[in-house]
């Protein structure tokens, strides 16, 4: 049960760490004196804070899986990965729609930060870099661009 679970709670917290990261770099880059005295303490609450924001969307289908599909659990020995079968007939109706909705709500909103905070931070960038009589250094952008579109 361990497994499967966790790897259902990473996902989309790498998701929403790439769009803070992305988040937090156009802010730094915006106002460099107000972010200056940032501490890793700052950081830490704000991975905290994602963290409990994706177990606290998850936690109904954890409390799903355990109550109500836990018999149906197997291993499949062609990627060596355990899966329940959701397509159990004593599930609840809200558990048959909670995920798509959540999955597609989350997604949604990370995506859309991480493509916004991407596009704004390539422009703040290249304003600021004019402003000095420069261009936007290759490697930043392909930094940018990468994150962007692999994420």
């Amino acid at each position: 049960h361990v497994q499967y679970n966790i790897s259902w709670v990473c996902a989309p917290v790498t998701v929403f760490m790439t769009s803070a990261l992305t988040t937090l770099k156009l802010v730094m880059v915006k106002y460099p004196l107000r972010t200056g005295a940032w501490s890793t303490r700052l950081g830490h609450k704000i991975c905290s804070a994602l963290w409990l924001l994706v177990l606290g969307c998850y936690t109904p289908l954890l409390v799903g899986n355990l109550l109500y599909i836990k018999d149906t659990i197997h291993f499949n020995y062609t990627d060596y990965s355990c899966a329940y079968y959701h397509r159990s007939l004593n599930l609840p109706i809200w558990y048959t729609w909670y995920f798509p909705i959540s999955v597609a709500v989350l997604s949604i909103l990370s995506y859309t930060t991480l493509i916004v905070t991407s596009v704004l931070l390539l422009i703040v960038a290249s304003k600021a870099a004019s402003r000095h009589g420069e261009t936007l250094r290759r490697e930043g952008v392909i930094t940018i661009l990468l994150t962007a579109t692999l994420r």
